[in-house]
């Protein structure tokens, strides 16, 4: 007797709904399996499970089939199917790899990771307006966003009309290196090009930040400049004995131009204390309090100065990190104020005023050298680093240790906070 043949079908396609009768609900159920979500599917007529069966059946073999399908779209490349030119291409890529197909993949993986979206062809120099416009939207202080304009500035017109994709690693050290620029400047307009690209990663215009993958250059932290007792009381006398002048016009030829002229001392008494005012308290509290002169300084109020307390309020708004701390006043500092006391507005300062003062008390003059001497007499007076951090709002006494730390003798210590008026300016 002859074997019956077994008819061979497609995996799956054997599958049918089970039908049954479901006396605890009265109704029909189909059960369906794992094939469909949900499960099971009630009704109440034979005829009306039938039915449904027969649609899920279909819908399956439907899907089976379009699976079938996507895999057999995912053909086997096949060499034969390219033109001539295709042939070709491919051929001048694996000679250019050296045979080495490895290199070919990495090569294509890097292309698609960096090109794939479309954000990737904005051009760099727009990107950059981009990004400072949201420094000034975040409330980033005006000084920060110049800053980041400066030093970005001449990044933008080497490379701001390339589009972000086209950017390297290569491209921005080399464009660094170029500059020839002092080791804390290289570092500097790193960190600002990183924050550029570092925004274009966010905004998941590009996928990576070239410029992370560059060094720092190492740089020897040298010791912060400070004046000594005698130059401070040099430069606090010169401010205290300030005249302003006036330019006296004395003579004009026939077209009105001057032809002679003539700098007078100002003798009016309160046109002299409104110029001693704009810059007496500044280096004082530069001195005495030691508050960082681009921001706290320039933008500290008399309401802050608390005589009675003996404090002075640095505010958030004005403060590096944007946390409010109090700063004691000294002695020598209250009495150093005492003449220009005001109930509120700005404590004011000249740059012209400043600039005649350092030129009459012949002292060199560097940025932040009143902050660097207050922290480094404050530290050799008290001999108490973190009460020093906190006065000069460090979140930490690191920066006290090594910039600050024996600077200065104690003997020395106790003569600056002896500086006081030379009688009633």
């Amino acid at each position: 007797m002859a074997r019956k043949q077994k008819v061979k079908r497609a995996r799956g396609t054997s599958w049918e709904p089970k039908i049954r009768y479901r006396g605890d609900r009265c109704k029909w159920m189909v059960d369906l399996g794992t094939k469909f979500n949900p499960r099971k599917l009630y009704f109440a007529t034979e005829a009306d499970a039938n039915t449904a069966a027969e649609e899920k059946r279909a819908e399956y073999l439907d899907r089976l089939a379009g699976q079938k399908q996507a895999a057999k779209d995912k053909v086997v490349f096949n060499w034969h199917n390219l033109t001539n030119g295709q042939q070709n291409e491919i051929a001048t890529a694996f000679a250019s790899a050296n045979g080495d197909t490895a290199r070919i993949v990495r090569a294509l993986t890097f292309y698609n990771k960096h090109t794939s979206s479309a954000d990737a062809t904005r051009k760099l120099a727009d990107v950059c307006e981009e990004y400072l416009s949201a420094k000034e939207v975040s409330g980033k202080r005006p000084r920060t966003i110049a800053d980041a304009k400066f030093k970005l500035k001449p990044f933008i017109e080497a490379l701001g009309k390339n589009n972000l994709a086209e950017i390297s690693t290569a491209d921005v050290e080399g464009w660094l290196n170029g500059r020839q620029s002092s080791p804390s400047t290289r570092n500097a307009y790193r960190r600002a090009i990183c924050g550029l690209f570092g925004y274009a990663v966010k905004r998941r215009y590009m996928e990576y930040n070239p410029a992370t993958a560059i060094e720092s250059v190492t740089v020897d932290q040298g010791l912060p400049a400070i004046h000594t007792v005698a130059q401070v009381r040099a430069i606090l006398r010169a401010g205290s004995n300030y005249v302003p002048t006036r330019y006296v016009v004395q003579a004009r030829t026939t077209n009105r131009k001057v032809s002679k002229g003539a700098v007078l001392p100002i003798t009016n008494p309160a046109e002299i204390h409104q110029a001693r005012s704009m810059i007496v308290p500044y280096l004082a509290i530069g001195y005495f309090a030691g508050l960082r002169p681009e921001n706290e300084l320039v933008n500290l109020d008399w309401k802050d100065v608390d005589f009675t307390a003996k404090t002075i309020r640095v505010s958030p708004a004005t403060a590096k990190k944007r946390r409010q701390r109090y700063v004691d006043m000294s002695e020598n500092l209250i009495r150093w104020l005492a003449p220009y006391v005001q109930e509120q507005g700005k404590i004011g300062n000249s740059r012209t005023i400043l600039l005649a003062v350092r030129r009459t008390s012949k002292v060199d003059w560097s940025k932040d050298v009143m902050r660097h001497s207050f922290g480094s007499y404050l530290l050799a007076h008290n001999e108490d680093a973190p009460k020093t951090a906190m006065q000069m709002g460090h979140s930490g006494v690191d920066v006290l240790f090594n910039h600050y730390r024996n600077l200065v003798k104690k003997s020395a210590a106790a003569d600056y906070w002896n500086i006081v008026p030379d009688g009633n300016p």
